[in-house]
């Protein structure tokens, strides 16, 4: 299997290289390109195999290869314009506003591809020449090692110090936010180190290379591209990478225009389009010789000068230097000193590039009359802000953070001084540019507001002071009502349209104005100075490109973002999403209508304008009824379009794929319901029926349930050969598709489904063709303590079977029968899980937005070979009693090239190994006592683990809530999801919040008085929560944030919910784990751990519908806190929901596998809480903590030792009352037990042993 890629023609034609080409490809064109041809991407993704030959075809010929001609999408640039006298025109001062509209350019989506690929197979070489963008930079050796910070790859570094790009993952580029705020940082940190001196000062230039891409020729790329040519074997590729990255455009004339309006020569020769997806890449090639000349130059003075270089970076075409400078030299000696040396290394290492002189700033340190504004700094702070979870006061103090940012970019602008006001006695340097400024406010002030707003009262009562005590009177209420907060938001977007009006090139503003106040007034005006574009000829050129492009970007978001929001109280109360859907539908349907009757409609109605108003009509369901009767216009860059738009209306194309695929597309990707447009397909054909099963066996399951009614007896032959449906005379009920698709599945059970693992990795003989789940029988019994069945190993059988062999045969890239066995087996492995030929779709329980919309298709070819993902939340709710483990298996059964290129690829004899003692471990450390399931969760060091050997403690924070409580539960005996009563749900968002803002205060109190002696600076690693505490709802918006920032593991007890996505799914009650967990190949990921309860109190069975008992496993979360895992086994945490923790059978098996027993609970009998807490504790020999809701109390922590006040390391009082309390933990004092000098340094918590009771032994 190929993990490893080179620069070859071989490498590049293989079928693994170019489908990673094609979804890093067609991701970034999704999120990156909205003038993307949506439809063609979707077309071509459900055609993906075709589409990947056509290219392979090709590639036999590469010197026949030529990329098609680029179609102009002309973009606003930053210009002033003004709304006067009801016109929306440029300021008189603007001149020639033609001059200020971006080239973006449309590519064919082979050729885009193609580049990509080209990408894949210079990446490392490339990426390990431009160094770590991940290294410290606060170290001078560090900084010398890489300048480059934009558009970087996702890599990862090898034992040589080589990157190693993700080429077998969609992501293509790092995170923005994050490199582009080490690029801001780093010469702040620079001049900072720096120590003051008499004779010199600091300056930090910021500078931009004018029309960076406009302005590289194919010929300067190439000759970059070739200094990464090792070797002659790699002409070939070099030779036909130089003729790809070689474009023309479709309209020379316009080209011609551009290069002699802004003096670049040869523009009609394009290496770098802006609208290239890897243009970012191939521009920091161009800019390597420039870089390496930087690096050498660090520490030298400049030639003829007394300046010296102390630093320099740059993110793409925008640059930070650092000078150390003679002191009282001028500003402009030294801009022009600087720009002089640094022209002159352009000139010689990327000729044709020129610095823009009017973005070039200098700003020196320490000096008053030119100071730079730290807007990077405070920026980082609301991202922060932002990502955290807060309360309403919190809140309301971030919206105006945020509305003080973006008006300090406005007060301090980094436009030219002569489009300003005059400048004042001070003068402040942004370190942040406007429009990145100003996108960056709109995008947190969006965010913040849909927070916040939920935990928001509707109304507040008016306060007036008395007169006589005005002046010593504070306000009653800082915090924002819900009102308060709509006419912020509807400030603040007519705010970001004034700045859109004001500069058209800053579209995105206006698009989250509207997304974040959907208001059909706001989108009325905005229709009105933008219809002049395309409804008369009275504006030409850049006027009318303008309002075009702006249209176009409007349509787009109105199918893709506009108000789609999971809750409405997300969205203002006071606005209308459905007058504003309304109102554009209108415009959109008029527009197709003027069209329609234009005779020449190409200036008027270019084709990136049509794409966005069919795509957004589409996604509406809106398609104009009289569609049918007018010809397709606009070639072939509207073909898909007219297609989908007639499809829908009823016309039916005769070629068997293409309607297939438009079936798939107006079914997944636009939603639309039923299957009235086939009508004149009334029979349903068999050929139609594999076709779509093909493409997509979700919408071919769909089809076949409607039309299986009058289908022939040769339809259902097919449909049950492609595994749609069973034929209750030949169902066998005992093989893995019947046994997995049952209600109850007991492949469930990690004991079953590693059984079957074992059994199918142990008979290669079966797999000489293709093996279904068809072919397998297995019988399922009853046992003590599975929850879903037990299945004997021994009863796995082969029987001959042909249902659905399509969806289990091996790539190509199998090569060897054991590659093929074990795919096959992952493959086998999945459907058992998901049970359905629908295997390859991951469950999602998450909510989707309301209200129709666009969403791309899933490709089921792509999917299945290339796309999986095997973590445990793919198969299921979170309670799912399958351990990493399992995950780990299916991820090497069905590994693709260039997944997990620093992993090596085990055997079959290896697996099976690996397996085996799985096996025997899981029925070792079953439950004596109870028989039940025990499952092992890893709770690894939450981010890169240091060089130097490391210990953590375990702080632990308890949160006794107060709502929901008992008498919220006992008022909604009709509703105990809490979902029907909005006052409630603000009361519960509001108290969380507050109570998260909360902890945080009080961790800082703590640490006032009871610091900790630790390097990973976190201060608290364990979070709890009572029963029934936290809605589902919350989970994402208020927990989720808060186990982000502190990376600390979160217990909470969950309200009650559905047990699974099912429909007429019984309520459970539940705690859940949240556990933070960090590698280099995905980062930061948190993973959900469901703590099922089987004993419900009497109290529960009151309600209706009434919970049931559930709990398919025990967890114990492994907690690492030892460097050294081979000498230091982790502390074993393990919880209960409240009743559950009177289970003696569940304690006495817990006493020898766990060091820590946690109970979430809403108890009323605090008393006998307390006192079987004092037992338990003891007889487990552990530490045993109790969190109760806080109107009862009660929480306690007590541990096993010989003197009482020792014994009780915490016991709140009082109720009802908010608590938050903590405790610091040893885990070498709890895992070494009872011995009395476990621990040095830290020993927590205090106390000695008492003599441990009769017949306890401490776990291995």
């Amino acid at each position: 299997m190929k993990q490893l890629l080179r620069p070859s023609i071989d490498d590049l034609r293989l079928e693994c290289v170019l489908v990673q080409a094609w979804k890093k490809t067609s991701a970034y064109l999704r999120s990156h390109s909205w003038y993307a041809d949506t439809l063609r991407i979707d077309y071509e993704s459900l055609r993906l195999p075709q589409f990947i030959k056509e290219i392979q075809e090709r590639l036999k010929e590469p010197e026949n290869w030529k990329p098609e001609p680029l179609e102009m999408v002309p973009a606003p640039k930053n210009q002033r314009w003004t709304y006067f006298n009801e016109k929306w025109v440029p300021v008189p001062k603007e001149k020639k506003v033609d001059l200020k509209l971006r080239p973006l350019a449309h590519l064919d989506l082979q050729d885009q591809v193609v580049a990509t690929a080209i990408m894949l197979c210079l990446a490392d070489r490339v990426e390990t020449a431009l160094g770590d963008p991940r290294l410290s930079i606060y170290k001078p050796d560090n900084r010398r090692k890489v300048l480059a910070y934009g558009h970087r790859l996702f890599c990862d570094l090898n034992d040589d110090n080589e990157l190693l790009h993700h080429w077998g993952s969609t992501k293509l580029y790092r995170q923005f936010f994050q490199d582009y705020q080490t690029f801001l940082e780093r010469p702040k940190i620079v001049a900072k180190s720096i120590q003051d001196s008499e004779s010199y000062e600091i300056a930090i230039i910021q500078s931009d290379l004018s029309k960076f891409y406009d302005r590289v020729r194919p010929t300067l790329l190439h000759e970059k591209l070739y200094k990464f040519k090792y070797s002659s074997d790699e002409d070939a590729f070099f030779n036909f990478a130089e003729r790809v990255l070689d474009w023309r455009w479709t309209d020379l004339n316009r080209a011609e225009r551009y290069s002699k309006d802004h003096n670049i020569p040869n523009f009609r020769l394009i290496a770098l389009p802006q609208g290239l997806v890897t243009a970012g890449f191939f521009a920091n090639i161009v800019l390597l010789d420039l870089d390496i000349a930087l690096r050498k130059a660090i520490g030298e003075k400049l030639p003829g000068s007394e300046i010296v270089l102390e630093d320099v970076c740059y993110y793409v075409d925008d640059f930070r230097i650092v000078l150390k400078i003679p002191r009282n030299m001028h500003e402009d000696d030294i801009k022009n000193a600087s720009m002089a040396w640094l022209q002159n290394l352009l000139d010689k290492n990327v000729p044709g590039l020129k610095i823009s002189d009017d973005k070039t700033i200098v700003t020196v340190e320490g000096r008053d009359k030119r100071f730079l504004v730290m807007q990077s700094k405070e920026a980082n702070r609301i991202q922060n802000q932002v990502s955290d979870t807060f309360d309403m006061l919190h809140g309301t103090e971030l919206i105006a953070a945020i509305e003080g940012f973006f008006h300090t970019q406005q007060r301090y602008s980094t436009e030219p001084a002569s489009e300003k006001k005059e400048p004042g006695l001070l003068v402040g340097v942004p370190d942040m540019r406007d429009d990145t400024a100003a996108r960056f406010a709109a995008g947190k002030f969006r965010r913040t507001f849909r927070s916040l707003r939920p935990l928001l009262a509707d109304e507040t009562e008016s306060y007036t002071p008395d007169v006589d005590d005005e002046e010593d009177t504070l306000p009653q209420q800082f915090v924002l009502t819900k009102t308060q907060l709509d006419e912020r938001a509807k400030f603040f977007a007519a705010l970001l349209i004034e700045e859109w009006i004001r500069n058209p090139g800053n579209v995105r503003l206006m698009r989250i104005a509207l997304d974040m106040y959907p208001d059909s007034v706001f989108l009325d005006q905005i229709l009105r100075i933008l219809r002049p574009g395309w409804e008369s000829t009275s504006f030409r050129k850049a006027k009318r490109e303008i309002r075009i492009y702006c249209l176009a970007e409007l349509f787009r978001a109105g199918a893709t973002e506009t108000g789609f929001v999971q809750e409405d109280e997300r969205l203002p109360s006071t606005i209308s999403l459905d007058k504003y859907h309304s109102r554009l539908i209108k415009e959109a349907q008029d527009l197709v209508e003027t069209y329609l009757a234009t005779k020449t409609p190409r200036s008027r109605f270019p084709w990136y304008l049509m794409q966005q108003v069919f795509l957004y009509l589409a996604a509406r369901n809106a398609i104009p009824k009289n569609i049918l009767i007018n010809k397709a216009r606009g070639g072939k860059l509207l073909s898909h379009y007219w297609k989908l738009a007639k499809f829908v209306s009823g016309e039916i194309p005769e070629k068997l794929e293409q309607r297939s695929i438009l079936l798939v597309i107006a079914k997944s990707g636009y939603g639309i319901s039923g299957f009235d447009f086939l009508s004149s397909k009334a029979r349903l054909s068999d050929k139609f029926l594999i076709e779509v099963d093909r493409i997509s066996p979700k919408v071919a399951r769909e089809l076949w349930i409607h039309f299986s009614g009058n289908a022939g007896d040769e339809v259902h032959h097919t449909a049950q050969k492609l595994g749609l449906y069973n034929n209750s005379t030949l169902f066998n009920e005992n093989t893995i598709a019947a046994v997995s698709g049952r209600t109850i599945n007991p492949f469930y059970e990690e004991e079953n489904l590693l059984s079957l693992a074992h059994w199918l990795l142990s008979n290669s003989e079966y797999f000489k063709g293709t093996v279904t789940p068809w072919n397998i029988q297995c019988s399922v019994s009853q046992a003590n303590g599975f929850e879903f069945g037990k299945i004997e190993p021994e009863s796995f059988e082969f029987i001959k079977a042909s249902e659905a062999t399509h969806l289990f045969k091996p790539p190509d890239w199998c090569e060897t029968n054991e590659g093929r066995q074990k795919y096959q087996t992952g493959l086998l492995l999945r459907y058992a899980l998901r049970g359905s030929t629908e295997f390859y779709y991951n469950f999602n329980p998450q909510k989707s937005s309301k209200g129709l919309r666009y969403k791309k298709p899933i490709s089921h070819w792509e999917q299945q070979r290339y796309s999986s993902y095997q973590g445990r939340d793919a198969f299921g709710p979170p309670w799912l009693p399958i351990s990493s483990f399992t995950e780990d298996l299916l991820f090497q059964l069905l590994r693709w090239p260039g997944s997990g290129v620093l992993k090596s690829h085990p055997t079959i004899d290896e697996l099976l190994k690996r397996i085996g003692k799985r096996l025997d471990k899981l029925r070792k450390i079953r439950g004596e006592v109870t028989s039940a399931t025990f499952l092992e969760q890893k709770a690894t060091y939450p981010s890169i683990e240091p060089k130097q050997t490391w210990e953590r403690p375990l702080r632990i924070g308890i949160v006794q809530s107060l709502i929901p409580n008992f008498d919220d539960y006992s008022q909604h005996l009709n509703d105990p999801e809490l979902i029907n009563d909005p006052h409630l749900r603000t009361r519960q968002r509001a108290h969380l919040s507050a109570v998260m803002e909360g902890v945080a205060q009080m961790l800082r109190v703590r640490d006032t008085h009871r610091q900790q002696l630790r390097n990973d600076n976190r201060i608290i690693d364990l979070l709890i929560f009572p029963e029934l505490a936290i809605h589902p709802d919350d989970i994402s918006p208020r927990i989720l944030p808060f186990v982000r920032k502190h990376r600390c593991l979160v217990l909470f007890g969950q309200v009650y919910h559905p047990k699974d996505s099912m429909p007429c799914s019984p309520l459970i009650n539940s705690c859940l784990w949240m556990i933070p967990e960090w590698s280099y190949t995905t980062g930061l990921q948190i993973r959900q751990v469901e703590q099922g309860k089987q004993n419900l109190a009497l109290r529960e069975q009151g309600f209706t519908p009434q919970p049931i008992g559930f709990r398919p496993a025990q967890w114990l979360i492994e907690y690492q806190w030892n460097s050294d895992v081979k000498s230091h086994r982790p502390l074993i945490l393990s919880a209960s929901v409240c009743y559950d923790a009177t289970d003696l059978a569940l304690a006495a098996d817990l006493r020898s596998r766990s060091d820590l027993y946690i109970i979430c609970a809403l108890n009323l009998d605090v008393g006998t809480f307390d006192r079987m807490s004092e037992g338990l504790h003891y007889h487990m020999f552990q530490g045993v903590i109790v969190v109760n809701n806080g109107q009862y109390g009660g929480s306690s922590f007590l541990m096993p030792f010989k003197d009482t006040f020792h014994r009780q390391v915490f016991h709140l009082h009082g109720q009802p009352q908010v608590s938050i309390a903590f405790a610091e933990i040893s885990p070498q004092k709890l895992i070494e037990r009872p011995t009395e000098n476990a621990g040095t340094a830290i020993s927590f918590p205090e106390g000695k042993w008492k003599t441990p009771p009769a017949g306890w032994g401490n776990h291995d």
